[in-house]
This record gives structure tokens, sequence and C-alpha cells, in this order.
């Protein structure tokens, strides 16, 4: 326990960042772990994938003695941002690759993934009716 104190003090004065064992990883740790894999990611972006529903919300944590309070994302968000950042090298959307990640097993949240299949029902509905109009047993002539 008290080896673990002494290495985040460490790393906090050393990199100006910590990741906390028991609680996550600090935004700072992940943007310096992104950058180390070659993978720079900026604040921003980190927010974005957050609010896009990709990683989980963080937690704003308070930590005695320190002014102000630190961005803690859940315990392997790292990971997940690299294998993001990969697939981002293959895919462009973002709904394609939450799709790829939870199917992968990534701990997506399921909100991402039932709004994702909700939007693609609902364009089969619209290219269905487009296709056979309600009412009619042919096809229009678009098919």
């Amino acid at each position: 326990m008290r080896g673990e104190s002494f290495l985040r003090l460490f790393l906090l004065e050393v990199y100006g960042f910590a990741m906390i064992p028991d609680e996550g990883e600090t935004a700072s740790y992940l943007l310096s772990f992104m950058e180390g894999q070659n993978y720079p990611l900026t604040h921003d972006q980190l927010r974005r994938l957050h609010l896009e529903g990709l990683i989980a919300r963080p937690a704003q944590c308070h930590s005695e003695g320190k002014v102000g309070s630190e961005t803690v994302y859940p315990k392997g968000t790292g990971e997940l941002l690299l294998a993001i950042c990969s697939l981002h090298q293959q895919k462009r959307s973002l709904s394609t690759i939450a799709w790829q990640l939870w199917w992968d097993g990534h701990p997506i949240p399921l909100t991402r993934i039932r709004a994702d299949l909700q939007e693609a029902a609902e364009e089969w509905v619209q290219l269905r009716r487009r296709l056979c109009p309600p009412g009619t047993k042919k096809l229009s002539k678009v098919a």
C-alpha cells in the first residue's frame, strides 16, 4: 500500500499524471499512454469518445490535499482506446467502430448499440416502404 502511494506521488511529480490503481485511469494518464502508442489524442477527442458512447463516462475525483479534481475513466479504458484507434484507421464511422468493438467483446455501453440497431431498423422500414408501398403487392418502379 505504501509502495503504491510512493509510485503515485512519483508519477504525479515526474509526469504530472497518475493511474489510480483502485479507481481507474486518469485522463492525463490515458493521453500520455496513447501518445506513447503513436495514437496522440486530445482532451476534446477523449471527451467526444465518451459522449459518443464508445468509452464509459468518467468520474470526477477530488484528491485530499490537492486543489481541483481529476477526470478518472474506468480501468481498461486505455486498452479500449487502443482498439478504437486501430479500428479508426480502417473505418471512419463511429457507429461501425462501436458495433465492431461490441461484437469483439469490448465493454461498449448497450445504450449505444441499441440506438444504432434502432436506427438501422428504421432505415430498413423506410427502404421497404419505398420499394413496396403499403397496400400494394408489387414492387415499386424504384426497385
